[in-house]
C-alpha cells in the first residue's frame, strides 16, 4: 500500500472512529454517573429510566402500553417512590398529592412535559407561577359560576338535541356510539361558549362529525410527537400546505390545524367581527391585555394555542366523564330508576323549562353520579409534573433535592383501595355516606392549588 493511500485512510477515517469512540464513552460515563452517582441513585425505578429519558417514549410507542397504568404497576415492584426519568420520580402514596399539588406550592412546571405540546404559548404551559397568572386572570372571568350560569341556555339546546338524537335512532332500532356522541355534545358546547361559533356536530349522520374525527386522529398522533420534537414542528409549520391524506391520523391533525389557523386568521384581520358575537368569548379576553402589561398582548401564536389548548383540555376530559357516566348508568337500570325519580322532585311538569343549575346541583343522587364519573374517568391520567425548588422539598417522608421533577398520576389517589372502597366499582352511593367528606380531597379530576384546571367551577 503506497504511503499516500495509508495517510489519505487516517485522515478520513481516524477522525470518524474517534469521534464515534468519544461518543460512546460520553454515552456509557453518563449512563454510570446516572445509575449509581447521580443525587436519585437511591430511589428504585426500571434500569432504562435511569439512564434515558426515552423509556417512556419506548413504553408508549413500541410496548404501545398506558403509562397511567403502567407505573401502578410498576409502584408494586418498586415501592412508593420511583425513578421514572434520570432527573424523575414518580409518587404512589395518595397522601402525596396533596404535597406535590395544593395551594400553597407555587413551584414551576416541567418544561420537559409542557412544552412538548408546541403550544408553549397558552395557559396550561406556562412554567412559572407568575406568567401562569398573569394568563388566567385575563381568562377565569369567563369560567366563573356566574359566566357558566349565563351560559346554561347552551348546554341545555345541546342536552335536548343529544337526547332527541338518541331517542330517534332508539326508535329506528339503531344503536348509538356514546363516545362519538358524548365528544359531539361536548364540543358543541365548549366551542361557542369558548369561540362564539357553532359546530352543529350533533348534527352529523352517526355523530361522526368531521371534527370529532380529526380530534381522534390527531390525538393519537401527539403521543409521538411529544417525544419527538422536530417532527412534531415540521407537521405543524406544513400542516397549512399538505393535501388531503387517506391516513386517519394525519388527515384528521391536519384538518384541526387547518380549522384553528383559519379561525385564529380570521380574529387577527377582522377583529371587529367579534362585536356579532352573543357575548364574551375568549378571543374577547385576550385581544383586551391589560395596557400596563404589553408581554401579555395577544399574537397569533398565543391566540392560537390557547384555542388548541382549550379544545382538547375542554372536550376530551368532559366527554370522557359524561360517556363513563352514561354506560354505567345504562348497566344499572335502578341506577336509572332513582335518577328519574330525584329528576321528578325537581321537575314535576315535563312541559315546564328545565330546572336550573342552582336546583339540579342540590340533587344528592345526581350530584353523587356526576361525582362518581369524574373520579373513574381520570381526568388527566398522565402526572402533572412539578419542578421542586433549589432548596428541595419532603415528599411521602423523603428529601427530595431542588431540581427534580415530580409527579404523580391522578389514577393514583381516585383509585386508591385504601381511599375509596372497590374503586372499579361505579357507585354514586360513596358520596352519600355521612364519612363521606374524607374522600372529597382525593376527588382531584381538576388537579389542586394554583395551577389546576380553569373549569373546575
Amino acid at each position: 500500500m503506497a504511503l499516500s493511500d495509508i495517510l489519505s485512510y487516517a485522515w478520513h477515517q481516524l477522525p470518524v472512529r474517534t469521534l464515534l469512540l468519544a461518543y460512546g464513552a460520553l454515552i456509557i460515563g453518563r449512563s454510570v454517573y446516572r445509575i449509581w452517582f447521580h443525587p436519585l441513585a437511591r430511589f428504585p425505578g426500571p434500569l432504562l429510566a435511569k439512564v434515558t429519558w426515552y423509556w417512556e417514549g419506548y413504553k408508549e410507542l413500541v410496548e404501545r402500553v398506558s403509562m397511567a397504568h403502567e407505573l401502578v404497576e410498576l409502584h408494586k415492584k418498586y415501592g412508593e417512590i420511583m425513578r421514572i426519568g434520570p432527573n424523575q420520580l414518580h409518587f404512589a402514596r395518595p397522601s402525596a398529592y396533596h404535597e406535590i399539588y395544593n395551594q400553597s406550592i407555587r413551584w414551576d412546571k416541567a418544561a420537559m412535559q409542557y412544552h412538548n405540546f408546541g403550544i408553549n404559548n397558552a395557559l396550561v404551559c406556562n412554567l412559572t407561577y407568575r406568567n401562569s397568572k398573569e394568563r388566567k386572570d385575563i381568562l377565569q372571568p369567563l369560567f366563573s359560576r356566574r359566566a357558566i350560569i349565563s351560559m346554561q341556555w347552551l348546554i341545555q339546546e345541546n342536552a335536548d338535541k343529544l337526547c332527541r338524537r338518541l331517542a330517534e335512532n332508539n326508535k329506528n332500532g339503531k344503536s348509538s356510539d356514546i363516545f362519538l356522541a358524548a365528544r359531539c355534545f361536548t364540543l358543541d358546547t365548549v366551542f361557542p361558549f369558548c369561540y362564539g361559533r357553532p359546530l352543529d356536530t350533533l348534527d352529523a349522520e352517526d355523530f361522526r362529525a368531521p371534527i370529532v374525527e380529526a380530534m381522534e386522529g390527531s390525538m393519537e398522533l401527539s403521543t409521538g410527537m411529544k417525544h419527538f420534537s422536530l417532527i412534531r414542528d415540521t407537521l405543524q409549520k406544513i400542516a397549512p400546505w399538505l393535501p388531503h391524506s387517506s391516513d386517519v391520523v394525519l388527515s384528521g391533525f391536519v384538518q384541526l390545524q387547518n380549522l384553528l389557523h383559519k379561525q385564529v386568521s380570521d380574529v387577527i384581520k377582522h377583529p371587529e367581527r367579534l362585536n356579532d358575537a352573543p357575548y364574551p368569548t375568549i378571543y374577547h379576553a385576550l385581544l383586551q391585555a391589560p395596557k400596563d402589561k404589553p408581554h401579555l398582548a395577544p399574537t397569533w401564536d398565543s391566540l392560537y394555542h390557547e384555542a388548541m389548548s382549550l379544545i382538547f383540555a375542554g372536550v376530551d376530559t368532559t366527554s370522557n366523564s359524561l360517556m363513563l357516566a352514561i354506560f354505567n348508568l345504562v348497566d344499572r337500570p335502578d341506577y336509572v330508576k332513582r335518577l328519574q325519580e330525584e329528576l321528578w322532585t325537581a321537575w314535576p311538569d315535563l312541559s315546564s323549562p328545565p330546572p336550573k343549575l342552582e336546583v339540579l346541583e342540590k340533587l344528592p343522587f345526581l350530584t353523587g353520579v356526576a361525582k362518581e364519573a369524574l373520579r373513574m374517568s381520570i381526568g388527566v391520567p398522565c402526572p402533572l409534573y412539578r419542578v421542586v425548588p433549589p432548596s428541595g422539598a419532603t415528599i411521602s417522608g423523603q428529601f427530595i433535592p431542588g431540581g427534580t421533577i415530580v409527579g404523580m398520576s391522578q389514577l393514583i389517589p381516585q383509585m386508591s383501595e385504601t381511599i375509596f372502597e372497590d374503586p372499579s366499582t361505579f357507585n354514586p352511593d360513596r358520596w352519600l355516606q355521612q364519612d363521606s367528606s374524607r374522600l372529597e380531597p382525593y376527588l382531584v379530576a381538576f388537579s389542586k392549588g394554583p395551577r389546576s384546571c380553569l373549569g373546575t367551577k
